[in-house]
Parts: structure tokens; C-alpha cells; sequence
């Protein structure tokens, strides 16, 4: 006989099925194109499913931000913990980022971001919620290549480590969007060249 689900095991199912829906919709229609009610239907319930765990499309979204950040950031500390030297390390963080960029063009993340970015520069709370996760990225990057440099035996200060980040960030979230527009436009191996400045 199935174990009965507990009532913080159903929560959570919940929750991760109105994810699901909410990324399948999304990519469709953008974040603006997307209604709750939309997503709630995807997902098999009612639009109060979404606004008993979500409470709005804003918090929807950004959950869906964080359950990403969290899973490129598990597979980020993968390619960190290994020791490995500049090209090499380069090399994976290369094929790590192809990857993610199969998986923008499969959700249309990319445009969704930039389409989320400029509704939040528009209100103070979401402008809010977003600064404190690229915050987060930025924490979680500086840790990685504290201990990409430490295992390799180089010394870096502080605030030479925060110049990578920021560099590394900013690159890629251009390339992101050149990537979007045209892929033609990025030279193979253009990334593991770059980053070898770096790491």
C-alpha cells in the first residue's frame, strides 16, 4: 500500500508542480504574457494554489529563479571542487555554460530575464528581490574561485577575486544575450579562451 503523503509532502509537491507549469507557460508567453490563472491550470489546481504559496506572479517567478540558481549553482561547485589547472578548469567551465545555454534556449530564459529585469526596474520591491539574488550569484561565485585558486596554489585578494566575478558575471551575461540574438556570432571556444584570463 503507497505511503500517505504528509501534509508538508503534498506542500511541496504542490509547490514544485506549480514551478513546472510556471516555466512550461512562461517560456510560451513571457512574464508579462503569463496569468496565474494560466499557470495554475497548467498545473492541475486553481489560481489559489498559486496564491497560497506564492502569494503573486513576482514571488512565482523569482522562486523559479531560485530553484535554478540553485541547481547550476550544485553543478558550478562540481567543476570547482575538482584540481585541475587554468586550461582545464577553463575547458570545463566552457562545457558547464554551453549547457546552461541549451537549457536557456529550451525555457527562454534569456528573454525572460531580461523581460523580468526591466519589470523590476520599474518596482522598488522586485528591483529589491532580484538585487539580493545576483548578490547571492556573486557570493556563491566568489566562493567557488576562492577555492579554484586555493587548491591551485595561486594567491588572490579579495578584491582581486571580486574583479574576476564581477568580469566573469557581466561576460557571460552579455554573451547570454549575443547568444540569444545570433549564435553565429560567438566563435567556438571563444569562452575557455576568455576565461584562462581569468582563471
Amino acid at each position: 500500500m503507497p505511503k500517505r503523503l504528509t501534509m508538508e509532502e503534498k506542500k511541496l509537491l504542490t509547490i514544485e508542480k506549480l514551478l513546472d507549469s510556471a516555466e512550461i507557460v512562461f517560456s510560451k508567453k513571457g512574464y508579462n504574457g503569463a496569468s496565474v490563472e494560466e499557470i495554475a491550470e497548467e498545473a492541475g489546481y486553481s489560481k489559489g494554489a498559486v496564491y497560497s504559496n506564492f502569494n503573486n506572479k513576482e514571488n512565482l517567478f523569482l522562486a523559479l529563479f531560485d530553484r535554478r540558481f540553485n541547481i547550476e549553482a550544485g553543478e558550478w561547485g562540481n567543476v570547482f571542487e575538482e584540481k585541475l589547472d587554468n586550461a582545464s578548469r577553463a575547458e570545463k567551465v566552457e562545457e558547464l555554460l554551453i549547457t546552461h545555454q541549451k537549457r536557456n534556449v529550451d525555457t527562454q530564459w534569456t528573454m525572460l530575464m531580461l523581460e523580468f529585469t526591466l519589470f523590476a526596474l520599474r518596482n522598488e520591491s522586485a528591483k529589491q528581490k532580484l538585487a539580493e539574488r545576483y548578490q547571492q550569484i556573486m557570493l556563491s561565485m566568489t566562493e567557488s574561485i576562492t577555492e579554484h585558486f586555493s587548491n591551485n596554489g595561486h594567491d588572490a585578494n579579495k578584491d582581486q577575486i571580486k574583479e574576476i566575478v564581477l568580469s566573469l558575471l557581466s561576460l557571460e551575461t552579455g554573451l547570454k544575450i549575443i547568444e540569444s540574438l545570433n549564435p553565429e556570432l560567438i566563435e567556438d571556444g571563444f569562452r575557455s579562451r576568455t576565461y584562462k584570463m581569468f582563471l
